[in-house]
């Protein structure tokens, strides 16, 4: 049945098993313990009891059963006696049996007068061998039963049987039993219903958690987080915080992939469509080879800026989501800042442009090696492209106590104090010069990316005519 795969019955079903383990242990440990203070009672009474006869039997003597000399008239001794009985707690008032036996052959030699009319008392007593023994059990269980105690009498050949009847302490016993039965059962009962409800009440908040995410709307993830039902503290509530830091991981994911659908696409657009003319152009009359070539090499350098396009993208859509796996070690910033100054030199000398690290220190920070030559390529190839010949790029490496700086200043046109909030927007360009430089305008979007996976920051400073500096900030 299906509703007893549910976890409301199964932990109700647990808990009403332990309960009923321990409440069966607590029964049994309770029976033993009645059981054990009302044998060893009966023990005490007769005791008791076996002392005060021994004491009415020679007055003169000492108390303790240890000097008697021998009876010479036995019956007429225990005729003598009071009626014997002893109270026992939680049994009451029972009448006690005397006989006394000799010792040599056995036989009775007097009764109590419980006994004179009780055959079947007598019975069972004579069952018992006749020395002296710690008290025991006389007769069936089932039947009648006695607890007898025999004392040996020094100096005489008699010893004397004391017992009471079991019965009533039996009876108790079973008493006790059914007691512990039916309270037992009406304890299960109210713990079932107590536990169905208590369980309940804690899987309330985990049912609000499974309507509201079966709610939710997959377009609109930012906005749809879950509800925290229960307190922040709470088992519940750190679920629910840890699916609301799930959600928003995803969201910002789809995010991430729908601005990265839509940004390929509009970019994507362009050089395709200068891709489909030039090919069109080609095919629509007989062209020489080197015109046919030339139709080749210009939709060569399209295809590469559409691949240059998708990988920005591509790289930028999983930092945004927080997919880009950096292998984070000890990093030299003015290691990879000289490395990429040695690559960038031929680059910088063709257009006539002087390219100049300053390293102040090893400004080691814990990052990716291959990110942060990124970072700095980025940063240094972006400085090359907006520096007109004659000018000069300076990459400056800086450290204090608990930051390294890395600076690309540039002698460039420079970007507008309005437009320069934006440079690190996706396709930004600060004026229509710009979009002629072969770049797909993600470099400083990258750069942001990477700076913020590190933990750090980067900035700009600019002014029309006389360059642009752009400075990442890294932890130590």
């Amino acid at each position: 049945m299906h509703w007893t795969k549910s976890l409301r019955f199964q932990l109700t079903v647990w808990s009403l098993a332990t309960t009923a383990v321990i409440l069966l242990a607590a029964s049994v440990l309770c029976f033993f313990l009645v059981r054990f203070a009302l044998v060893r009672e009966t023990d005490r009474a007769l005791h008791e009891t076996a002392v005060s006869v021994l004491r009415q039997m020679t007055p003169d003597e000492p108390a303790e059963p240890g000097d008697l000399p021998a009876l010479s008239d036995p019956r007429a001794i225990v005729r003598s006696l009071p009626p014997l009985s002893a109270t026992l707690p939680g049994v009451g008032t029972d009448v006690l049996c005397l006989r006394l036996v000799r010792a040599d052959t056995t036989q009775t030699a007097a009764v109590s007068s419980t006994l004179a009319g009780r055959k079947d008392l007598l019975e069972v007593l004579t069952a018992l061998p006749a020395r002296a023994h710690s008290p025991m059990f006389a007769g069936a269980k089932d039947d009648l039963q006695l607890r007898c105690l025999t004392v040996t009498i020094p100096q005489s050949p008699y010893v004397m049987q004391v017992a009471a009847p079991w019965d009533p302490a039996d009876d108790l016993l079973t008493e006790l039993i059914f007691g512990l039965l039916l309270a037992s059962l009406l304890f299960l009962l109210l713990s079932g219903i107590g536990s169905g409800l208590l369980v309940g009440r804690a899987l309330s908040p985990i049912n609000r958690i499974v309507s509201d995410a079966e709610a939710l709307d997959p377009e609109h993830l930012n906005d749809a987080i879950l509800s925290p039902h229960t307190l922040s503290d709470t088992e519940i509530g750190h679920l629910v915080s840890a699916l609301n830091r799930m959600l928003a991981r995803v969201s910002r994911s789809v995010a991430a992939q729908s601005r990265f659908t839509a940004d390929a696409s509009h970019e994507l657009r362009t050089p395709l469509t200068i891709l489909r003319g030039q090919l069109e152009l080609a095919l629509s009359r007989p062209r020489t080879a080197a015109e046919y070539r030339m139709a080749v090499e210009s939709g060569l350098e399209e295809t590469l800026r559409m691949a240059r396009i998708v990988d920005s993208l591509a790289s930028l859509a999983r930092g945004e989501a927080g997919g880009a796996v950096l292998h984070a070690a000890p990093v030299s910033l003015a290691a990879i800042a000289e490395e990429v100054g040695r690559f960038q030199t031929t680059s910088a000398a063709e257009k006539h442009i002087r390219l100049v690290v300053e390293a102040q220190g090893d400004a080691v920070v814990r990052g990716d090696t291959d990110a942060l030559r990124r970072l700095v390529q980025n940063l240094v190839e972006n400085a090359v492209t907006y520096t007109p010949p004659g000018g000069t790029v300076v990459v400056t490496v800086s450290e204090d106590a608990a930051h390294c700086r890395l600076s690309v200043a540039d002698a460039g046109i420079g970007i507008a104090p309005t437009d320069l909030p934006l440079v690190f927007n996706r396709f930004f360009r600060a004026d229509p010069a710009r979009a002629n430089t072969g770049g797909s305008g993600l470099g400083l979007s990258i750069v942001q990316s990477i700076a913020e996976a590190h933990g750090g920051t980067v900035s700009a400073e600019s002014e029309l005519g006389a360059g642009s500096t752009f400075t990442v900030t890294l932890p130590r």
